[in-house]
């Protein structure tokens, strides 16, 4: 992937625990930070789950490397929420190919 080609404007998340006036834990998700990404295609398929047709959406992005992503993490992208499969940076730690899926 061409790493001079991010044009694509990413969020990356990462998830927190929240509590209440209560003390009661509720997840939710942090906005890191917002980066710029070059965006591959992955793949795509629809599948019966749940009495319902779903589909799954598999993508790659190409960012300036970053030490701390995870894949407990994930990416938002055009208001579509992908979760973080992968995130092996390259040889040289300059960049990241984040593999991640969207289920709707």
């Amino acid at each position: 992937m061409d790493s001079r080609k991010r044009d694509q404007r990413i969020t990356l998340q990462m998830p927190t625990i929240s509590r209440d006036s209560d003390g009661i834990a509720s997840p939710s998700w942090v906005d890191v930070a917002i980066v710029w990404a070059a965006r591959a295609h992955k793949s795509s398929r629809e599948f019966y789950a749940a009495q319902k047709i779903n589909s799954e959406t598999q993508e790659v992005f190409n960012i300036q490397y970053r030490s701390d992503i995870n894949e407990t993490w994930q990416v938002v992208h055009w208001g579509k929420t992908y979760d973080v499969l992968g995130a092996p940076p390259d040889n040289k730690r300059t960049e990241i190919n984040l593999l991640c899926k969207a289920v709707s």
